[in-house]
């Protein structure tokens, strides 16, 4: 494999934290061996290494181990390059409807544009403590 090519794309495409943080994850998670430089690479930079623990968290997780809406979404905003990426990444979480909502809630082909109201509600109260959930 060519490395200095990769990191050199990378780093060009503006993904070299995703790159370093990947291969952290091939490291630790595969226990695959990597060469010395690249080591080093992935190695030298401390977001990437604090990422990388946070993903192994979430891969190692116990069934039911929940790590929370808030880190999940810190994690992947970790990986956005500018302020518009991460307003569109939390745009579509609160905003975009997807499957479970559809699930959720049925509605006719001719109200569809409901379910973009349906999205922040379900979303709000999937986020509320059990306790209010219980008083509702």
């Amino acid at each position: 494999m060519d490395w200095p090519a990769c990191i050199r794309s990378a780093e060009a495409a503006g993904c070299d934290l995703l790159l370093k943080h990947t291969l952290l994850l091939i490291e630790q998670v595969l226990g695959v061996e990597l060469p010395a430089a690249i080591k080093q690479y992935s190695r030298n930079d401390a977001r990437a290494r604090n990422l990388s623990g946070v993903a192994r968290q979430f891969l190692l997780a116990q069934p039911g181990d929940n790590p929370g809406y808030v880190k999940a979404m810190a994690y992947h905003l970790a990986f956005a390059r500018h302020g518009r990426d991460r307003a569109r990444l939390v745009f579509e979480r609160v905003f975009v409807p997807a499957k479970p909502d559809w699930n959720a809630v049925r509605l006719p082909d001719a109200l569809y544009f409901l379910y973009y109201v349906v999205r922040p509600v379900r979303f709000i109260l999937g986020r509320l403590p059990a306790r209010a959930k219980d008083e509702r």
